[in-house]
C-alpha cells in the first residue's frame, strides 16, 4: 500500500512538473506571439529572448515545480543518509560519503537558486532587459576596426 501512495505521489508531482514546464513555454510563446501581432500595426517587435528573460525574472510555476523537486530529492537523500548511519557496519565506508555530498550539494542548490531569485526579485523593478538593444544599429559596427588602423 505505501508503494501505491510513493507511485501515485510520484505521478502527481511528474505531471504538475511538466504542466509548469508547459504553462511557461506557452506563456514565453503567446507573450511572443502578441508582441508579433502587435508589430503588424507598426510597433518595433521584440525577440522571444526578450520575454523569456522577462520571465523567468519573476517567481513563477516553473521555479515552484524546481523547488518541488529539490525539496523532494533532498527528503529523500535525507532518509537515505539517516538509514547509512545506522547501518553504517553493514555498508561500504564510501557510501556515507557520497550521501552525504549529495545532500549538501542539493540543500546548496536550493539554498543558491532561492538566493538568486530573491535578489532578482528585490532588485529588479522593470521589466526592461538589462543591456540595450543595438541591434537595429550596424553602422557603428566599424569603429572598433577604425581605431586599430593608424
Amino acid at each position: 500500500m505505501l508503494l501505491l501512495i510513493l507511485a501515485a505521489a510520484g505521478i502527481l508531482t511528474g505531471l504538475f512538473v511538466a504542466a509548469a514546464a508547459f504553462l511557461t513555454a506557452w506563456s514565453i510563446y503567446s507573450a511572443w506571439k502578441k508582441e508579433r501581432e502587435d508589430a503588424q500595426l507598426g510597433a518595433k517587435p521584440k525577440d522571444a529572448a526578450y520575454w523569456a528573460a522577462n520571465y523567468f525574472v519573476r517567481w513563477s510555476i516553473f521555479d515552484w515545480a524546481l523547488l518541488l523537486l529539490l525539496t523532494i530529492g533532498l527528503l529523500f537523500l535525507f532518509t537515505d543518509l539517516i538509514a547509512v548511519w545506522r547501518d553504517r557496519a553493514a555498508l561500504p565506508p564510501y557510501r556515507f560519503g557520497y550521501t552525504l555530498c549529495g545532500f549538501v550539494f542539493v540543500l546548496t542548490g536550493i539554498l543558491f537558486m532561492l538566493v538568486r531569485q530573491t535578489a532578482l526579485l528585490c532588485t529588479r523593478t522593470s521589466l526592461e532587459p538589462p543591456l540595450p538593444d543595438h541591434h537595429a544599429e550596424p553602422d557603428r559596427a566599424d569603429e572598433s576596426e577604425e581605431g586599430i588602423e593608424r
